[in-house]
């Protein structure tokens, strides 16, 4: 599934476990979305917004994983 949001294209869902941003690749903008509702009806809800740095990131150990888990 693709979003397109301004001029930045989101791609996913991606398993938070899972998720990496490469040290080596560039800075990559990020949108942590939860969603709920039947599968014709769905409901999505931003939980979070920003960007990996130039060091990378790994999702699984992001300070802010609890905040999004007690939201969705």
């Amino acid at each position: 599934m693709s979003l397109k949001i301004g001029c930045y294209l989101f791609t996913g869902p991606f398993s938070i476990e899972k998720a990496v941003v490469r040290k080596n690749k560039a800075a990559a903008v990020f949108a942590i979305v939860s969603r709920s509702g039947n599968s014709w009806d769905p409901c999505f809800r931003a939980l979070d917004f920003g960007e990996s740095g130039e060091s990378g990131m790994t999702f699984s150990t992001h300070p802010d994983r609890t905040k999004w888990e007690a939201k969705n």
